[in-house]
């Protein structure tokens, strides 16, 4: 397991905000230095949130030599981000992702945020962390459903720019076996897809950090996930699970935007036997109604979907919120 020591700038003062399962795990990593507990809740990831933590590290008295450590998964990551980034108007921080959607997805980019009632990541900064360590002994003890949920957020990317890597990690988990067993056999194997992973959204992130123009692409499947996230089964999907359908949603659209039929069925066969869901079961009326408010709307009736012409081959349209409701009911 890591040293911490190796994290942390000459002349600054640790604090951790570690996810509280994490602590319970590896209690050793944390004996010396100040350290937040979170609770790791979806739904704690809220304003709330932010307050009770800026409390704690005046309580603790930190100062503008505070050095931040958010240990754990997204929801962690992205709390630590966020008040590192207005914290007396900010103090350095790193980042130690414990699962796998935190290491190749929420760790990468500079995006930090809280959500704000049921609509996600309202209230956010763009801000990087000084440092991001990437320790795959954390997967190990992570629970199936988080592996794969993850591992969505790995095929989403691998969609859009690496067909090569696609079809390797499908292979590698078709027919949802245990991540560990996985794990066990192909170790070497999988470290090299998510380095790949992070690799491919890190050279996105430097082309265009502010989300201007190629890193729009990164919201394919997001337009609806995060709809689903926020309303299928009052939040009882996970992101990745929610994104996995969101992604088969608008490949079903893609073919309205040159993806062929046969290159459809096939990837929605590959989503089916990861054990993603293809299909959803909200209303189109309320799912229009989150996707209203989500970040990725433009202007007041229209909103940017990225589709997918072939693998490795994603383009981004500008569509209203009419159209978009339309083809959803076509769907349905």
């Amino acid at each position: 397991m890591l040293d911490f020591s190796t994290i942390i700038p000459h002349e600054r003062r640790p604090i951790f905000l570690v996810d509280a399962q994490i602590y319970r795990l590896y209690p050793e990593l944390f004996s010396d230095n100040p350290c937040i507990r979170i609770s790791a809740e979806e739904n704690r990831k809220s304003w709330d949130t932010a307050g009770g933590i800026i409390a704690d590290l005046v309580e603790i008295g930190a100062d503008r030599d505070a050095f931040l450590i958010g240990v754990g998964g997204g929801m962690v990551t992205d709390l630590c981000g966020f008040v590192a980034s207005v914290f007396k108007r900010g103090v350095e921080f790193a980042f130690v992702p414990t699962t796998l959607l935190a290491m190749v997805d929420a760790s990468v980019g500079g995006k930090n945020g809280v959500n704000w009632g049921i609509y996600k990541n309202v209230v956010g900064t763009f801000t990087q962390p000084t440092k991001i360590v990437r320790d795959l002994e954390f997967l190990r003890t992570l629970p199936e459903r988080e592996f794969y949920s993850g591992l969505a957020e790995m095929l989403k990317v691998f969609m859009l720019f690496d067909e090569a890597s696609y079809h390797r990690t499908v292979r590698m988990f078709a027919g949802r076996p245990d991540p560990q067993l996985v794990l066990e056999r192909e170790w070497t194997a999988f470290a090299e897809l998510v380095e790949r992973a992070v690799a491919l959204k890190e050279k996105v992130v430097r082309e265009d950090e502010r989300e201007k123009d190629m890193r729009r692409l990164l919201n394919f499947g997001h337009t609806v996930g995060h709809a689903l996230e926020m309303l299928e089964a009052r939040g009882t999907w996970s992101h990745g699970e929610a994104v996995a359908c969101g992604i088969a949603v608008i490949l079903k659209l893609s073919t309205r935007y040159g993806l062929s039929e046969g290159v459809l069925e096939g990837l929605l066969s590959d989503l089916r036997s990861l054990g993603y869901a293809t299909e959803f079961r909200t209303r189109v009326d309320r799912l229009m109604v989150a996707i209203r408010h989500d970040k990725k709307k433009f202007a007041m009736d229209q909103v940017r979907v990225v589709f997918l012409r072939d693998l490795g081959w994603p383009c981004i349209e500008e569509i209203s919120l009419k159209q978009m409701e339309e083809m959803l009911y076509d769907l349905h």
